[in-house]
């Protein structure tokens, strides 16, 4: 059993994937996701949803579904100028990054840290056509299948059509629906599937087969570039001092000049009734204090002076209350004794 990481992030409408190993890793993943975005929170929904919320604002949406592992693989595409050639298929990310900088170096280049993040390179070989290979992470099902001659279907071709004819209509397929001509890359996965079905020959027939088939797909890229691609909202979000504090400011300035003016104009009407604005007044003071102190001590300190202040708070409601109860016990009591005393 694998779990499968559906992240989504607040600056792209791409879902990205990673696969772990065990529930606990997962939780490990989402919480080191957190920690990049400082001062957010995460908020658990069981083990299936975590969403990591900053400023009030959710940057992170994390989904983890179990799988079995034999229903998740690892693709990687190859094209050449554009058309598909091949995929391949690996069991760990690792070992396809390890594949393609084999590939790479055999022709005199070298893959750049985000080609390897990205799972996505290039390069041109000696008769320049432009070799690009792709990664992504499939998805599986096993299901039970009476269509007959399915691969033949979505190519449009005849069950007996040549290899000629099979791989003509492939190409003609594949550039209407490959994503660089604009076309849908889940209809481009099937249109390749079908293709390599077709050459292998395999044929169904018209009674019930388990036939194992690709559900979903998702880029497969790297955490660290999930985060690095997302640091311009971590960037707007991030608290700014000097901002809150000029906004603290312009506040408490509203506020003292309005309750002045409609001073002002109470008095030289000869007294009567004038607004104080406190409201502002006070929350432009707030703001500039608080600002004063995340600028001298950061936002960890006073995350971590909030933490103790309620803890003392909580303390001294428990224990303050306790003692309140014993002393008006000792009082009564000694109430009691005096007027026993006196009877």
């Amino acid at each position: 059993m694998v779990y499968l990481l559906k992240i989504k992030m607040a600056s792209s409408s791409s879902i990205f994937s990673y696969i772990c190993n065990s529930s606990e890793e997962s939780e490990r993943i989402a919480n080191n996701i957190k920690n990049c975005f400082h001062g957010s929170k995460i908020f658990y929904n069981g083990s299936t949803l975590y969403r990591i919320i900053l400023n009030r604002v959710e940057v992170c949406n994390i989904e983890v579904y179990p799988f079995n592992k034999k229903d998740i693989e690892i693709h990687l595409l190859k094209t050449v100028n554009g058309e598909w050639q091949e995929t391949r298929r690996f069991s760990t990310r690792e070992n396809a990054v390890n594949f393609v900088h084999h590939v790479l170096d055999s022709n005199d280049f070298e893959a750049s840290a985000d080609e390897d993040n990205d799972g996505m390179w290039s390069y041109c070989n000696e008769s320049n056509d432009e070799i690009k290979y792709v990664m992504f992470l499939a998805i599986y099902k096993t299901i039970n299948k009476a269509k007959k001659n399915d691969c033949f279907e979505v190519l449009g071709v005849k069950p007996n059509a040549t290899n000629e004819e099979i791989k003509k209509a492939y190409h003609q397929k594949s550039k209407i629906h490959h994503p660089d001509m604009g076309g849908n890359m889940q209809d481009f996965l099937k249109i390749q599937e079908a293709y390599e079905d077709a050459i292998e020959g395999v044929k169904y027939g018209n009674e019930n087969v388990l036939h194992r088939e690709l559900y979903e797909f998702y880029q497969y890229i790297d955490i660290d570039k999930i985060v690095s691609d997302n640091q311009d909202i971590v960037k707007k979000s991030i608290y700014n001092p000097l901002s809150d504090f000029l906004k603290g400011f312009v506040l408490f300035a509203i506020g003292g000049i309005s309750s002045w003016g409609s001073y002002n104009v109470a008095h030289s009407n000869g007294g009567g009734r004038y607004t104080v604005y406190m409201g502002l007044i006070f929350y432009g003071l707030f703001r500039v204090f608080r600002s004063i102190l995340r600028g001298i001590f950061g936002d960890r300190a006073i995350a971590e002076a909030k933490v103790k202040a309620k803890k003392i708070m909580h303390n001294t409601i428990i224990y303050g209350g306790i003692t309140i109860i014993v002393v008006l016990l000792i009082i009564l009591l000694i109430t009691l004794i005096f007027r026993s005393f006196k009877e």
